[in-house]
């Protein structure tokens, strides 16, 4: 896999393939003594990488409601109104309107909005590769869950999620 200094994919449009994507989250729980990873469902994302590349773009849709992490109890008690509230937000979206390097990796500055709250996000993308059919790449960020009013369970859940993304995605005219 290239890093992310090496060249970005050619401009244009690319879509995100969810079948092919994880979204990973890890946090700690029990007044940070155990550790729980899970996963999210994305529905749907765009890539648009323009020239100059700091106009690029990125959106996407996970599924609020698909929270799963191997316990069926906790994953109902993350999708109830307790925490995400699923059945009113059934979306959590990320939307970025820049794209800075630094250094060897790549910065999309954006916004996260979950529980019906929006925050500001930087998600570091580390690799990206690109072989003329699908474009990957690589990212993580860190949100805070009392920035989007998900205060419940403290001590019991952590504060701070750790979200690992790998995205696989095609031009748009591929799609």
């Amino acid at each position: 896999m290239t890093t992310a200094s090496g060249q970005l994919p050619p401009t244009g449009t690319y879509l995100i393939d969810p079948a092919r994507s994880v979204v990973a989250v890890t946090t700690r729980h029990l007044f940070g003594l155990g550790g729980v990873s899970a996963t999210f469902t994305l529905r749907e994302g765009t890539l648009v990488i323009t020239d100059p590349p700091s106009a690029s773009t990125a959106t996407a849709v996970i599924d609020a409601g698909s929270f799963t992490s191997g316990n069926s109890k906790r994953d109902q008690d993350v999708s109830s109104a307790k925490y995400l509230d699923a059945a009113s937000h059934p979306d959590i979206t990320f939307s970025s309107g820049s794209l800075e390097q630094d250094g060897d990796r790549w910065i999309l500055r954006g916004t996260v909005t979950a529980h019906g709250t929006a925050a500001p996000a930087e998600l570091t993308v580390t690799e990206i590769a690109f072989d003329g059919n699908d474009l990957a790449l690589h990212g993580a960020t860190s949100i805070d869950r009392y920035a989007h009013g998900v205060v419940a369970g403290k001590g019991m859940a952590g504060r701070h999620l750790a979200i690992e993304l790998h995205v696989v995605a095609r031009p748009s005219s591929a799609a």
